[in-house]
């Protein structure tokens, strides 16, 4: 009997180690950009837990922001985050755009858009 050999060639194992080694490059690039996400997340909760029903105007909001933010050094100043007036108290939202350079003058973008609410 004579079997027929089965199995990737050469040729396609290259080119699926490059298109694996391209995805794995672009996921690497990718996670300061999400790291810094996740630090900016849990300073807008920390602040929601300090100042949250304890009747906060917009500057304590502003300045309890940049201590946080010194202390964690990310690249996003106070000035970048919204504050609104809500029924209830506050809204502090962020609208941040991480980017991260890929190949050449190619660039990965991430938007981000996160919102605590803080009690009066």
């Amino acid at each position: 009997m004579h079997r027929r050999q089965q199995g990737i060639t050469f040729i396609g194992f290259l080119l699926l180690a490059g298109l694996i080694g391209l995805l794995a490059y672009g996921v690497l690039r990718l996670v300061p950009v999400y790291t810094e996400y996740m630090t900016l997340s849990s300073v807008m909760n920390s602040v929601k837990t300090e100042l949250d029903g304890q009747g906060p105007t917009p500057p304590t909001i502003r300045r309890a922001l940049e201590n946080r933010l010194m202390v964690e050094n990310v690249s996003v100043s106070a000035r970048d985050f919204r504050i609104t007036q809500t029924a209830n108290g506050y809204s502090l939202s962020l609208e941040h755009e991480g980017r991260a350079p890929y190949i050449a003058n190619i660039e990965l973008v991430v938007v981000f858009d996160r919102q605590v609410e803080i009690r009066r």
